[in-house]
């Protein structure tokens, strides 16, 4: 989506993530679909440049009778290709629909690739300009562990939906927005707060 002065100008969908990583990987290396998301999120990097050419990294092979070493750069290399494809796609877009100079605060990632190192570095070097992770903000009674780009667009909508059922009541800015209670208050159940609290509280570790 781009926003300009605080309201949606363009939205669009690009069918690729995270899910399509690994798949590559899966691919690449030639494991388990599950061991290879582990290899990912524990080694994963899309800066080939900055992992050393012989970190190797032991993974399990189809069946799990056995393991095989695998190049940690190699997996930095093979993410960095898809990396680069979607960053080329959300160029093109935004270029179509005719936004690309109005972008200038720079592109902020969301969702749980976001996490992924070498990220932001990539992105400032391939959309030449600036690039960061967005962190949920406002939340209170909330784990710290959503306290995570992977929940930052959960939190949004929970931070939306408290605004649009529950009147300001001089703690917010303005709008009904202040800090978000895991409790919300006042907030009507049976409504789409409620099922947003309830499915976020799913999330949270015991």
């Amino acid at each position: 989506a781009v926003f300009v002065e605080g309201s949606i100008f363009h939205t669009t969908v690009i069918p690729v993530g995270g899910y399509h990583l690994t798949h590559d990987l899966v691919a690449g290396l030639r494991g388990p679909f599950s061991h290879v998301e582990e290899l990912k999120l524990q080694y994963g990097s899309c800066m080939p440049s900055q992992i050393d050419a012989e970190e190797i990294v032991e993974m399990e092979t189809f069946g799990g009778q056995r393991t095989k070493e695998v190049s940690r750069r190699r997996i930095a290399e093979i993410l960095q290709a898809r990396i680069e494809e979607i960053l080329e796609m959300i160029y093109i877009d935004v270029k179509r629909a005719g936004f690309d100079d109005m972008v200038a605060a720079g592109l902020v990632f969301t969702g749980g690739t976001a996490q992924l190192p070498g990220l932001i570095e990539l992105s400032e070097m391939v959309l030449r300009m600036p690039v960061r992770k967005g962190m949920p903000n406002g939340m209170q009674g909330l784990s710290d562990s959503l306290n995570s780009p992977a929940y930052a667009t959960s939190v949004g909508l929970l931070h939306w939906a408290a605004a649009e059922e529950k009147p300001d009541n001089g703690n917010g800015n303005g709008n009904g927005i202040g800090k978000l209670d895991l409790k919300m208050p006042g907030v009507n159940l049976g409504g789409f707060a409620g099922a947003a609290r309830k499915w976020i509280k799913t999330l949270i570790p015991k």
